[in-house]
């Protein structure tokens, strides 16, 4: 009988082990970023969304079955249309390093919503005449990112992010603006 109630504990015990929550995950994401630049009340200019591409590594570390932190090194072409008070459209494109740090909160197994902070860091820009606009553009951009995700069993995800820019970043034409983005994209995480 102690035999039996051994070997049942130790298999409750393998199974219990063996169906917790892996802790620490890495991989990789790419996917398409839809862009635009918030221009303030007032100006008669207008600015349309651009699409561009995202991709990089991410890291996460799950507490427990509900929370998780998690970290990408993503590269992001971002950039908008810009109307200049019916003098022309402008285009620009501008590519940072961006470095979003969100908590994740699992609402399934698979499905978690996420909120946090993203420093994005400028590497390099150009208007349609490709005239450079780093010396406009600041070094760093802050935005807030909001969004949602979901793992399949194989070790694919699907995530689609918000990212509200807080901090104005392209000063170019005379009155300050910050990016806004929505990005959709595909990763897989390694095993």
């Amino acid at each position: 009988m102690r035999k039996l109630l051994l070997i049942c504990v130790c298999t409750m015990m393998v199974i219990v082990s063996s169906a917790q929550e892996r802790k620490l995950g890495f991989g990789v994401k790419a996917g398409v970023a839809a862009t635009s630049l918030t221009i303030p009340k007032g100006e008669k200019s207008q600015s349309s969304y651009r699409a561009g591409f995202t991709g990089g590594f991410f890291a996460d570390y799950r507490f427990n079955s509900r929370w998780a932190l998690s970290a990408d090194l993503l590269y992001a072409r971002q950039g908008a249309d810009i109307k200049l008070n019916g003098d022309g459209e402008n285009r620009m494109k501008l590519d940072y390093l961006q470095i979003p740090v969100l908590v994740n909160f699992y609402l399934t197994r698979s499905l978690a919503v996420k909120a946090g902070i993203q420093p994005a860091f400028f590497l390099d820009g150009s208007e349609v005449y490709n005239s450079s606009i780093r010396s406009s553009s600041a070094s760093t951009d802050w935005a807030i990112p909001v969004g949602l995700s979901y793992e399949l069993n194989c070790g694919v995800i699907f995530e689609a992010r918000y990212n509200a820019g807080v901090k104005y970043s392209v000063g170019e034409f005379g009155f300050p603006m910050h990016t806004v983005a929505f990005a959709f994209t595909v990763g897989y995480r390694f095993r």
